[in-house]
């Protein structure tokens, strides 16, 4: 899951690691704020991306055992081409 991911409109999702947990940053673009949060598991087993005071339900797709694109808030991000998967041959 760590890597960059764009969507159509350019935007960039970067997910690292901290504290053992992942994190994930958004640059929407156009000088909006950055979207910061953690990304968890909920009660229900659905996979959140969660802030300060909020949360947004997130759809991750894989393909061949690795996460291929991330959709939230009707933004679907792809994988960069330049962000080989966890454990990929460079």
């Amino acid at each position: 899951a760590i890597g960059r991911y764009i969507s159509k409109k350019n935007q960039t999702m970067t997910i690292s690691s901290r504290d053992d947990q992942l994190y994930c940053s958004i640059d929407w673009g156009n000088k909006a704020p950055l979207t910061n949060g953690w990304i968890r598991a909920d009660v229900s087993g659905k996979t959140i991306l969660t802030g300060y005071k909020w949360q947004h339900p997130v759809d991750i797709e894989f393909e061949d055992g690795t996460i291929r694109s991330i959709s939230l808030v009707g933004e679907t991000f792809d994988r960069a081409r330049d962000s080989a998967p966890v454990g990929a041959a460079e």
